[in-house]
């Protein structure tokens, strides 16, 4: 940028222009000593046809509407002209749409060959994966490879190996910000099919981003500060193309659009991320036993009125409501308040008093942890009860809900707080029968209740 602005000066004072001349070769080409030889193509298996068919459908049906990833129109032209079979990239993303959408099958043909646990779901089409085939030659990925890292990612939540997943995810934001995806100058003045997909998998990076440091305690890959691309457009897959131009990305009045779950999901994430700079930082939990100051109180009251504002302009489509009729938004409501409450915790929990001390800020921490934890547990609860979508996103909310619950009842006791156990167990059980109803499905829910329960 400054070699930038000093060609415009030069430019504005008519000094030569405002370009450079002609360059020297030698310094500008890649020399072929510094080029890797191209990978060979992998091998790649996808299921038979009728399989194929099938978890695709499920994967638009059961997954899609909470993560969002893919325009579902141009997915499946592509897959009806078999670009998969012709083209690696392509074809990892089929492969981590069959992974994903395996989740929620009971075709016995998902299952790994020569496996019979249903953990073992989707892994044969996983396992083909290869992000790294030509890392070192050309842009390191392209749009179908960050879809497919974004599903590789999900697939991954409710894993134990979200580890390895944490590096990937890394070299996935560096790609994406090395095209320029994360600047709003990417958008052109009217928008594409192709550029709302790289924004949405952008926006879509960077909340995995955020809820691997959430779970893994590190650090994230990028901040608000580092970009400016602006929201998804709030407009549904099927009204993207028109062959009037006007009519495109235009939706329906009067019809929400299931993107605006996306839109509050990641205005709530831009919270997650003050938090956990704020209040989780490394450098700020090494100075030794913490010690709440005033500017401690000032930070979590600014936090509080930030989820307030958040929670009231919740459109009244996603509004918490139990009873509500259409699945899609049932699901999208469930993943919204269930992270809504979770975001709550992380913003007290720091601040709960160690047993027989009071809590350093004006806060009362722990109740308000505990009252935050209880309307999670109904949250998760409801969707135990009717939903059928696979949210491997909740269950560290329900996990910590748990946790807290259970901190609430043992720092009752030993203050001296009247509480009725079996009432409170109550709520705490709502977490587990959650986490059990997962636990066939994802990995991880069985060892978060085991770790619970125990």
């Amino acid at each position: 940028m400054l070699v930038k602005d000093a060609l415009d000066v030069k430019g504005h004072f008519g000094v030569g222009g405002n370009t450079f001349g002609a360059q020297r070769e030698e310094f500008w080409v890649h020399n072929s000593w510094q080029i890797h030889p191209p990978a060979s193509p992998p091998i790649q298996i996808f299921p038979p046809p009728d399989l194929l068919s099938d978890l695709i459908s499920l994967f638009f049906t059961h997954a899609q509407p909470c993560t969002l990833i893919l325009h579902r129109p141009t997915f499946e032209r592509l897959v009806g002209a078999g670009l998969h079979f012709k083209d690696h990239r392509f074809g990892n993303l089929v492969l981590a749409v069959c992974a994903v959408g395996s989740i929620s099958s009971d075709d016995p043909r998902v299952l790994f060959p020569g496996s019979s646990s249903k953990h073992s779901r989707g892994w044969q089409w996983l396992k083909q994966i290869n992000f790294y085939q030509n890392i070192f030659n050309g842009p390191m990925f392209g749009l179908h490879d960050i879809q497919a890292i974004c599903l590789f990612l999900t697939f991954f939540f409710g894993s134990s190996n979200q580890d390895t997943s944490w590096v990937l995810l890394g070299l996935a934001i560096r790609s994406a910000q090395d095209i320029g995806v994360h600047r709003y100058k990417f958008r052109s003045r009217k928008p594409t099919v192709e550029e709302e997909s790289w924004k949405r998998a952008f926006w879509i990076l960077f909340c995995i981003d955020l809820g691997f440091s959430r779970t893994l305690g590190r650090p994230i890959a990028t901040t608000f500060e580092d970009f400016d691309l602006d929201m998804p457009i709030e407009c549904d897959d099927e009204y993207w193309e028109n062959p009037d131009p006007e009519l495109c990305f235009k939706q329906p009045a009067g019809k929400p659009s299931y993107i605006t779950g996306l839109v509050k999901y990641i205005q709530l994430m831009e919270i997650l991320a003050y938090v956990l700079r704020h209040l989780y930082c490394v450098r700020r939990s090494s100075l030794g036993p913490r010690v709440a100051s005033q500017s401690d109180g000032r930070l979590v009251a600014d936090l509080d009125s930030a989820l307030n504002r958040w929670i009231d302009t919740v459109p009244g489509h996603l509004r918490w409501n139990p009873q509500m009729e259409d699945e899609l938004w049932f699901a999208q409501s469930v993943m919204l308040y269930a992270n809504y409450y979770h975001l709550q915790i992380l913003v007290h929990r720091p601040f709960i008093p160690p047993p027989g001390q009071t809590s350093p800020l004006a806060f009362p921490s722990l109740a308000i942890c505990a009252n935050a934890a209880r309307s999670c547990s109904r949250v998760v609860r409801a969707h135990t009860k009717r939903s059928f979508f696979p949210l491997p996103h909740l269950l560290d909310a329900a996990f910590t809900s748990a946790v807290i619950l259970l901190l609430n009842i043992w720092g009752g006791r030993s203050s001296g707080i009247s509480l009725d156990p079996v009432k409170e167990m109550e709520d705490v059980n709502k977490c587990f029968a959650f986490l059990r109803s997962q636990e066939n499905r994802f990995l991880n829910a069985g060892q978060l209740w085991y770790q619970t329960f125990n």
